[in-house]
């Protein structure tokens, strides 16, 4: 191909550009077809057969490799090389049965402790262990302004713990000093501003046994609050998930379905297990 070019092409430097340009798109039409074959991954018997051709082929002579490979061969191979996590292989099921909710505050003042009160009241108390408030520098110190009901703690308290930076660290900071200290089976990452819906905790255990994995994260769908009322506003827009646009910004997704793409961020879910590990 290389010298039909030359031949056409009088100049030197130009038919190098050719041929270039030409050997990448016979390239790609060589890979684009590779895909058209097969764009499935190989069953588990092709991926075993894989594994024993590529264990008996390292084990002869190069000038020895003579016999045919199997229809769609490359096509195989090259799904056979796409990475997916294995499933966890564990000593016992990872429990999943109680809750810590750690709530990350920077100068939240009065909506800390409102907060506390919410997830207390709309959540089933025998599975909240504890409520994390981490103050993350706040002046003045979130417990300077908490009642004294709150701090003091009792039957029908919620069960609160408040683990203070002396000064701002940041948001992943502060978070992450809640997660360490948790102590619930799953940890939750809520804002300093929200109030969940009752039953919240029964959907989050759904999803995160719906595969039996214990790195499942969970992200709720998140609406719109009326800060004095601290209500949930009716009809008020919800999203969950979001996607990356091309300016590295991004927007939301709604109703994208069960598993979501990109994570929000700031309210979610996670065993301590996978916490833990990560």
């Amino acid at each position: 191909c290389g010298t039909v070019i030359s031949a056409a092409v009088p100049s030197f430097h130009l038919a190098i550009l050719v041929s270039a340009l030409a050997t990448m798109f016979l390239l790609t039409m060589a890979y684009y077809q590779v895909l058209l074959v097969d764009d499935e991954v190989p069953p588990p018997h092709v991926l075993a057969r894989l594994h024993a051709d590529r264990q008996r082929a390292s084990s002869i002579e190069v000038s020895d490799r003579t016999q045919p490979q199997p229809k769609h061969f490359a096509a195989q191979q090259v799904a056979a090389l796409r990475w997916r996590p294995a499933p966890p292989k564990l000593d016992a099921p990872v429990d999943m049965k109680t809750f810590s909710v750690v709530l990350p505050c920077a100068f939240e003042g009065e909506f800390a402790e409102k907060t506390v009160w919410a997830v207390w009241e709309n959540t089933d108390q025998s599975l909240l262990k504890e409520i994390v408030v981490v103050d993350d520098g706040s002046r003045p110190p979130l417990r300077t302004v908490m009642s004294t009901k709150l701090l003091a703690g009792g039957p029908d308290v919620p069960p609160m713990r408040i683990v203070r930076h002396e000064k701002t660290l940041g948001l992943i900071s502060a978070k992450k000093s809640g997660g360490d200290t948790a102590s619930g089976d799953i940890i939750v990452f809520f804002d300093c501003h929200v109030s969940p819906r009752k039953g919240w905790e029964q959907a989050f255990l759904t999803q995160m046994r719906r595969k039996n994995d214990h790195r499942t994260i969970v992200v709720p769908t998140i609406t719109s609050l009326n800060p004095d009322t601290w209500k949930e506003i009716p009809s008020g827009s919800g999203g969950k998930t979001c996607f990356i646009l091309w300016n590295n910004d991004f927007t939301w997704l709604y109703n994208p379905g069960r598993d979501a793409p990109l994570m929000s961020g700031g309210l979610l879910a996670l065993s301590r297990k996978w916490w833990e590990e990560t």
